[in-house]
Formats: C-alpha cells, sequence, structure tokens
C-alpha cells in the first residue's frame, strides 16, 4: 500500500498544534518522545541491532551504530534527543573520533553538537542541516517547522566514494540520493550503514524510507541500484537494524521502482522502528 500512514502522520498530528507556540528545544524534546512512545508500541525485534563489532543504540525509534576503532569509537547518525542522555551512557566514556551522519533529518543528527569530533555528512544535506532547505513533503517539512537542533562544531561536507580512515578502520561515503538530497552510506568492511536511504523494515525486503518523508522516491531507487556493484554482506539501517545479503532482494526493489503502481509500495508500518528499553 502507499505508505501515507506512516509514523510521521502520528507525529504530525500531535506536533503541529504545537509548532504555532513555537519552534524551541522543548517542542522538537515533545516530537522525539512522541516518536519514542510510538517505537515502544510497536517495535523491531532487538535482536537486529545486534551485530559482532559493532554496538547498536536505540534512541526514539533511530538507530545510532557505534563502531569500535583504535583509540576510540566511530559514531553513525546521533539520535533524535539533542540531551544524547542515552548515546552518552551507551559510549560509556569512550572518545568519538568521528560522527558520520547518513542524512541530516532531526532524528538522525540532534544530539551531533555534543561531541568535539567533526561531523561528516553529504555535502548537499548541509542546507538541510542549518535549517535552509524546505521539504517537498509536508511530514518531511515537520522537521523545518520544529526548529533545529544546535549546529554540531565542525562539519565536513563530503562527496560520493570520499574515503575516510579512523582509528586505523577505513569508511567509505556513498551518495544514495532521494530520501534527502544528501543521504549518504557509509561502507566498511562489507557493512553498509544505509541510514534511511535503504530500509528493511520486516526483514524480507529493501525500500527506501516511505513516501511523504522521501523527497524523490525515484531517485531514492536509482540510488538504491548502487547496492549492486558494492562489497556489502550486512545492511545496518537506521530504524530497524541487521539485513543479512541485502542484495538478494535488489532485484525486487528495482522491479518495484520500475512498475508506476508499485513505486510507492512500502510496508505496514509495523514495526515503526526500534524500540528504547
Amino acid at each position: 500500500m502507499r505508505a501515507h500512514r506512516s509514523l510521521w502522520l502520528l507525529m504530525v498530528a500531535v506536533a503541529l498544534p504545537l509548532v504555532a507556540l513555537a519552534s524551541c528545544a522543548p517542542l522538537r524534546a515533545v516530537v522525539a518522545t512522541t516518536e519514542g512512545l510510538m517505537g515502544k508500541l510497536a517495535p523491531a525485534p532487538p535482536e537486529r541491532r545486534v551485530h559482532p563489532g559493532v554496538e547498536g543504540v536505540c534512541t526514539a525509534t533511530s538507530i545510532n551504530w557505534i563502531v569500535p576503532v583504535i583509540e576510540g569509537v566511530v559514531l553513525i547518525d546521533a539520535g533524535f534527543d539533542e540531551s544524547g542522555e542515552v548515546l552518552l551512557r551507551a559510549l560509556r566514556g569512550r572518545r568519538v573520533l568521528a560522527v558520520l551522519i547518513t542524512h541530516a533529518h532531526p532524528d538522525h543528527r540532534a544530539a551531533a553538537h555534543l561531541f568535539n569530533a567533526p561531523v561528516y555528512l553529504g555535502a548537499d544535506d548541509v542546507p538541510l542541516l542549518e535549517g535552509r532547505y524546505r521539504y517537498a513533503g509536508v511530514m518531511a517539512d515537520l522537521g523545518r517547522a520544529i526548529g533545529t537542533a544546535p549546529q554540531p562544531r565542525t562539519v565536513i561536507p563530503v562527496k560520493d566514494r570520499e574515503v575516510f580512515v579512523f582509528g586505523g578502520r577505513t569508511f567509505t561515503a556513498i551518495a544514495l540520493p532521494g530520501h534527502t538530497p544528501g543521504s549518504t552510506g557509509w561502507l566498511t568492511d562489507g557493512i553498509l550503514f544505509g541510514g534511511d536511504a535503504v530500509l528493511s523494515p520486516t526483514g524480507d525486503g529493501i525500500y527506501p524510507a516511505p513516501d511523504g518523508v522521501t523527497e524523490d522516491m525515484r531517485q531514492a531507487y536509482q540510488s538504491m541500484r548502487k547496492l549492486e556493484r558494492l562489497p556489502i554482506t550486512t545492511l545496518l539501517d537506521a530504524h530497524f537494524g541487521k539485513l543479512d545479503n541485502p542484495k538478494r532482494f535488489l532485484r525486487a526493489a528495482i522491479a518495484r521502482a520500475d512498475d508506476e503502481d508499485t513505486l510507492y509500495d512500502h510496508p505496514s508500518p509495523r514495526p515503526v522502528g526500534c524500540g528504547e528499553p
């Protein structure tokens, strides 16, 4: 079915009456709390946040991935909670060498400002990070309506196939535009951190994020075709978690994208994402 009843619809219903009050941190906290409650009601299986050598941390239905490296960790995404309480507890005092953002939606970058480490982000998402981008979709535009989280100290725009080494481990930026203009996957040792550009809601297929929060669905599927040429054995997405051998679902995804009747198909929004304990 066309996924117009996603979690974001519920967030809009709760948050829009509050938007008139202010675009401020307390309002963003209300939206984040609402999303977290929805995750608790219909969570993705917690075992999907388990992968050797990687730690999955749930913050309000978004998964933040911690990758231990020499002399610290690399953080993939920074959640919806500007206080970073859950993330900081999971980090246990370890030094964050880099924060790699998959895209600049508010539920993936809110706590990035807490770290001294540079924040790496797809170049075309910098206007979104700074609150200068106007969304095409009404639901996605909620992110702009509630204002932006504090800006990270250092932002480094990245382009497709740029390679970085942190703590002895190599990460390659893979441009996956469509969900947002600068959506970026991060590839390391066969793992693709796909953000919302490549999701597996129920573990039996791959999809972009639903219509309404994805800016350009055709472009999102075009980006997904890149998976065929990448050395990927595992997908770790930003809401549902782990999927082994995601390429086995690529042919079905491309066929769906090539048919106007199925282009916007998406699994039912259950589960809605990870659920915090």
